[in-house]
């Protein structure tokens, strides 16, 4: 038993069971820890006062709680950074997806997915290099763009209220209207 404080000098390590398991410093001011297969710290709360530079994949089993904001930096291959939400089922349905990046294309856009069955989703994308918000449902069936040039509807346009038209109304095919 170490009965009081002990200094081990420089970067020798204190070892457990073999060498992959122990604790140094490996500089002045810094603390390695190193298992070869796990690191458990057991307690009701485990305070952290410092930056956190992860490089593996964090999995979280309770809930998450952030107080300030939540940066999500994408670094390596891939054209897109991608926060996905899945539903408790993890069936794939009710699953939506935030997608931030270029998606291949060179643009600078962000997406929002919804995605239901294949009958029912639905995603808003917003692209800067033309200026477009666009809506799709059912998959990639493009239904509404808005640009600086006006909106443009494909497929039926169900207008339930009073529509205001300041400017000329241009309608290629059939035009029904009811009384």
């Amino acid at each position: 038993a170490i009965g009081g404080a002990t200094t081990i000098a420089t970067n020798k390590k204190l070892i457990f069971r073999d060498s992959a398991i122990n604790i140094s410093s490996t500089a002045d001011g810094d603390m390695s820890i190193a298992a070869d297969d796990e690191i458990d710290i057991t307690s009701t709360l485990i305070d952290i006062n410092g930056a956190v530079d992860m490089s593996s994949t964090l999995a979280v089993a309770g809930v998450s709680t952030f107080t300030g904001d939540v940066n999500i930096t994408k670094t390596g291959s891939g054209d897109d950074t991608t926060l996905k939400v899945a539903s408790s089922s993890n069936s794939g349905d009710n699953d939506a997806t935030v997608i931030v990046g270029n998606g291949g294309t060179g643009d600078s856009m962000i997406r929002f997915d919804y995605e239901g069955t294949n009958t029912d989703r639905a995603r808003i994308g917003v692209i800067a290099s033309d200026q477009v918000l666009r809506f799709y449902t059912g998959g990639d069936n493009e239904r509404f763009k808005l640009t600086s040039a006006g909106a443009f509807v494909t497929g039926a346009l169900d207008v339930s209220t009073n529509a205001v038209i300041d400017g000329t109304a241009l309608v290629t095919g059939v035009l029904t209207t009811t009384a």
